[in-house]
C-alpha cells in the first residue's frame, strides 16, 4: 500500500468517526439504527442474506441447485479453464435489500456502505479461502467516465476495507486503458467483447509470482473478473482469487454458451 492510500484511508476513517457522532449509523439493508459502527449491519440481515451456508461451486461461486452433488465444481464450470482459481460473494444481488444497498452506495451518496460490505466480504474470504497465503489485494478499476462523474471507485473502497479487515496490503495495479460501455446495458455475448484487452497491469514487478485477491462489487457473468484476472496472470501473478460483495444468480446453463471460454483460451498463461 502506498503512502497516498494510507493517508486517504486515515482521513476517511477520521471523517467517518466525526460524522457518526452527529448522525446515527443504520443498517444498509433494513435501515434500522445500529448501536455501534462495527460491523455496520444488523444480525437479522446477516442471518437472512448470508448465502454461504449453502454449497457453492468452488470455481464460479454459484449455489448448487442440488446441494447433494458430490463434485465441488458445477456442471457449467466443468471442462473449462479460467484465469482465476475461484470466486466468492457473501450475498445475492437478487435480494431487493442488497440491490438497493449497492445502488445507494454507488449512486445514492451512501459511500459509507463500503464498510459493512467490506466486513461481509472479509468473512466470505476467511470462510471460502481459508489458508490461502495472499500477498496483495487489488481491485477492478472503474470506467474512466464513471470515475469522473462519481468521484470514487467502488471496488477500490471495498479493497481498502478488506485490507483493513484481513491485514493485507492493497495495490492499484490494474488500469483501464480505454473506456467501455457499461456492462449492465449489454447482452451476455457483448460483455465479453466489450472488455477485451481493456486493462493493463501497471506494476508487473509487484504481482509477479504472487497470489492476488481481486475485488469487485457485483459479479454477474464474471466477464470483468475474467479479463482482469487474465491481465494479472499475463503479468506473472501466480494465482488469482476473486471476491465480490454480491453475486447475481441466474438459472443454471444460462451463461454457459456465450460466456465460458474454450479450453485453450488461457493456454498462454503461466
Amino acid at each position: 500500500m502506498n503512502v497516498a492510500h494510507v493517508f486517504r484511508s486515515f482521513f476517511r476513517r477520521t471523517f467517518e468517526k466525526i460524522c457518526n457522532l452527529f448522525f446515527p449509523v443504520t443498517c444498509p439493508f433494513c435501515e434500522k439504527p445500529m448501536p455501534r459502527l462495527y460491523p455496520g449491519y444488523c444480525s437479522d440481515c446477516h442471518k437472512e442474506l448470508w448465502r454461504l451456508r449453502e454449497k457453492t461451486c468452488s470455481v464460479c461461486g454459484m449455489r448448487f441447485s442440488n446441494p447433494d452433488m458430490p463434485s465441488p465444481i458445477c456442471a457449467d464450470c466443468r471442462g473449462h479453464r479460467f484465469p482465476y482459481v475461484s470466486i466468492t460473494a457473501p450475498v445475492s444481488y437478487n435480494r431487493k435489500s442488497v440491490k438497493n444497498a449497492v445502488l445507494s452506495f454507488k449512486f445514492g451518496g451512501k459511500i459509507g456502505n463500503f464498510r459493512p460490505f467490506g466486513v461481509m466480504m472479509s468473512l466470505a474470504v476467511k470462510k471460502q479461502f481459508s489458508g490461502v497465503p495472499f500477498d496483495y489485494i487489488t481491485y477492478i478499476p472503474s470506467r474512466l467516465k464513471r470515475m469522473k462523474q462519481r468521484g470514487f471507485c467502488p471496488p477500490e473502497l471495498l479493497a481498502e476495507e478488506l485490507s483493513h479487515q484481513l491485514s493485507l496490503p492493497y495495490i492499484g495495479t490494474l488500469k483501464k486503458i480505454r473506456d467501455t460501455r457499461h456492462q449492465s446495458t449489454l447482452s451476455i455475448k457483448e460483455r465479453r467483447t466489450n472488455l477485451k484487452d481493456a486493462f493493463i497491469c501497471t506494476k508487473p514487478e509487484q504481482v509477479s509470482g504472487k497470489t492476488i485477491l481481486l475485488v469487485d462489487d457485483v459479479v454477474t457473468t464474471g466477464s470483468s473478473l475474467k479479463e482482469c484476472a487474465k491481465t494479472l496472470r499475463r503479468a506473472g501473478a501466480k494465482k488469482v482469487y476473486c471476491v465480490t460483495f454480491a453475486r447475481t444468480e441466474k438459472p443454471r446453463g444460462e451463461f454457459t454458451a456465450d460466456v465460458f471460454e474454450p479450453y485453450d483460451e488461457y493456454s498462454i498463461l503461466p
